[in-house]
C-alpha cells in the first residue's frame, strides 16, 4: 500500500519551514513522483555512492570510488569498494537502492544515512 502525505500536512509543513505550499508540491512531484513510498510500503530512497565516499573520507575510512557507467537517462552508476565489499547504486531501482543503502549502513551508519535522499 502506497502512503501519501495529505494536502493539510503539506500546507502545515510548508508553513513550518517558511515556504509556499506550491513549492512543496513541486518538490514532491519532481523528487518522488507524487509519493515518498513505493508500492511495497518502503520509503523511496536514492543512495549516492559518491557522497558516501566523501563522508568516509572525512572519517579516514579507505574506499575506492569509480564511475562504471550511465543508465539510459544519463544518470551515473557508481561502484564504491570498502574493505573488500563493493556497493553499486541502483540508479532509482527501488530494491537495488535499498540493497546498496543496507550494505553501506553496515560499514558506517551515519555516512550511509547522510549519503541517502529519503522520500
Amino acid at each position: 500500500m502506497s502512503k501519501k502525505i495529505t494536502n493539510e500536512q503539506i500546507v502545515s509543513l510548508a508553513s513550518k519551514f517558511g515556504i509556499e505550499p506550491a513549492a512543496a508540491y513541486a518538490v514532491i512531484l519532481t523528487e518522488s513522483s507524487g509519493s515518498g513510498f513505493a508500492a511495497d510500503g518502503r520509503m523511496k530512497i536514492q543512495f549516492e555512492p559518491h557522497v558516501f565516499a566523501k563522508e568516509l573520507d572525512k572519517l579516514n575510512i579507505d574506499n575506492e570510488l569509480k564511475q562504471v557507467g550511465k543508465d539510459s537517462r544519463g544518470l551515473k552508476i557508481w561502484d564504491i569498494t570498502v574493505g573488500g565489499l563493493t556497493i553499486r547504486n541502483g540508479v532509482e531501482r527501488h530494491d537495488a537502492e535499498w540493497m546498496a543503502y543496507n550494505l553501506a549502513f553496515q560499514i558506517n551508519k551515519e555516512a550511509a544515512m547522510l549519503a541517502t535522499s529519503w522520500g
